[in-house]
């Protein structure tokens, strides 16, 4: 039983739900104001980032807190449904919805690509005799 509300929940009521968010998106506004997706994207970064570098360089290494600094990035992406909540309720405007979800879009192709850049780059998971 699980498994088939599920299977409706993800596959028939999940598109028709990003179908909404998109048709509420302002993109002539996103388009015309590239730089505050941009400033979002920045400064959302830098704050995960730099907690994850603070509070667990001792723990992880700093190769490994900054990595999961980046991955905390996709707890962006998951706040769609509360954005689009706001957004009915008239607690944000369609200038800051359509910001927040291009941000929230835009996570979606960073994190995998610079994960993957980082990981490569340091070597991380990797066995100490396959680096030499």
């Amino acid at each position: 039983m699980e498994t088939e509300i599920k299977l409706l929940a993800y596959g028939f009521f999940g598109p028709i739900f990003f179908l909404w968010v998109g048709i509420d998106t302002n993109l002539r506004y996103l388009f015309s104001n590239p730089i505050w997706v941009l400033l979002v994207i920045g400064v959302s970064y830098a704050a995960k980032i730099l907690a994850s570098y603070l509070v667990a360089k001792k723990e992880l290494g700093v190769h490994s807190s900054i990595l999961m600094g980046v991955a905390l990035g996709v707890r962006f992406s998951t706040s769609i449904v509360i954005i689009k909540i706001l957004f009915d309720m008239q607690i944000i405007d369609n200038r800051l919805y359509s910001v927040l979800i291009g941000t929230a879009v835009a996570f979606k192709f960073i994190i995998p690509f610079l994960m993957s850049q980082l990981i490569q780059r340091w070597h991380i998971g990797q066995l100490k005799e396959e680096r030499s």
